[in-house]
């Protein structure tokens, strides 16, 4: 779900200059779990709904620094340099371009491209294929007066040019910042260069250790001599982070600060969908485990929960007109079910009257 807001200020500001925004519909996570999606969307909050801005256009242009002082109370906005990405963001223009649909239109497209590679880009482009038969001539003869040829090595290259390009596979193992638990960064496909580069700059994603039971940390070695940072939910439910370099020694007690993000977003819907694919986690043996158990103690809790309440409560009902109230206190009885009490209809309306109720019959 897309804060309209935000989006209407990139539409306006795209008629200026490139702009990109939100970041969070260029991330997917590429673990399918709540927990997992709340640590990652709350250390990321400061960031999903911002609008990416060229600090040079904000200098240069009258008009995107007054959009942009307009809506600050508004939007959050993130200065990156667009550099040679750049061309990826501008529109292009194709106002001179033609568009042949259809495999039945290739003919005439051929016909446009010659046509319009007529005259002298038609001179240019025989020059150029008369230079290119000289010069192969001119290997000819240079072989033949020089006597052997390499025929070995030319075959292996002609083999090597008929060998298919095999795409690597998103799901090939990789080499990890950790073999227990996963980076940030590692948990998310992002599509857009800028944001990754804005999320690793700013909230430090590639450096950013995913430990789903935060308290477990300390019972990993290789966590506390990590120079990472660690975040992860606390008993409370919470997200915490903390970086273990920065312990130091007191005695005999070891101290250091856990912080807890700013969530601005983290009682908002959220941005961070499921990307669809095969779900990671296994890749980290210690953080799948920690997740499955997340998973087993939530089922017990919900099991656990009182269907209703049975409390064996006493039930004081009047019996007497009188304004004293006397009292006959029942007990339920779980057995034999509850015991019914008679009473008049002149004794109620009695005891009505004497509290000025007045009941008329129709």
């Amino acid at each position: 779900m897309m804060n309209q807001e935000t989006m209407g200020l990139v539409k306006q500001m795209e008629k200026l200059v490139p702009v990109l925004g939100p970041p969070s519909i260029f991330i997917r996570l590429k673990v399918d779990h709540p927990k997992v999606a709340q640590i990652v969307k709350e250390n990321l909050s400061r960031y999903l709904q911002c609008v990416l801005v060229d600090k040079k256009d904000l200098e240069a242009k009258e008009a995107v620094r007054m959009l942009v002082f307009k809506s600050l109370h508004r939007n959050q906005f993130a200065y990156v340099d667009f550099g040679h990405h750049r061309h990826e963001v501008e529109k292009v223009d194709t106002s001179d371009s033609l568009v042949l649909e259809g495999e039945d239109r290739l003919e005439e497209a051929l016909r446009l491209s010659m046509e319009a590679g007529g005259g002298e880009q038609g001179e240019k482009r025989k020059r150029s294929e008369d230079l290119e038969d000289t010069s192969s001539k001119r290997i000819k003869l240079d072989t033949e007066e020089g006597g052997e040829t390499n025929d070995d090595l030319d075959e292996e290259n002609e083999d090597d040019d008929d060998l298919p390009d095999i795409p690597k596979s998103i799901y090939a193992p990789t080499e990890t910042a950790s073999p227990e638990f996963p980076t940030i960064l590692e948990l998310l496909c992002i599509d857009q260069p800028l944001v990754q580069a804005l999320l690793v700059d700013k909230c430090q994603v590639d450096s950013s250790l995913v430990v789903p039971q935060f308290e477990e940390f300390l019972h990993h070695p290789s966590l506390l001599a990590s120079d990472k940072v660690v975040v992860g939910c606390d008993s409370d439910g919470s997200v915490a982070s903390v970086r273990p370099d920065k312990f130091c020694q007191d005695g005999g007690a070891v101290l250091g600060y856990i912080e807890t993000p700013n969530s601005i977003l983290s009682k908002g819907p959220n941005p961070l969908k499921f990307w669809g694919g095969k779900d990671i986690r296994h890749k980290w043996p210690e953080f799948a485990k920690q997740l499955d158990r997340m998973d087993k103690k939530a089922a017990d809790a919900d099991e656990e929960k009182p269907k209703g309440c049975k409390l064996n409560l006493p039930i004081v009902i009047p019996t007497s007109s009188r304004g004293a109230f006397p009292k006959e206190v029942v007990k339920k009885d779980d057995a034999a079910g509850s015991s019914s009490i008679s009473s008049s209809t002149d004794d109620l309306m009695a005891f009505l009257a004497a509290r000025g109720v007045s009941v008329q019959k129709k």
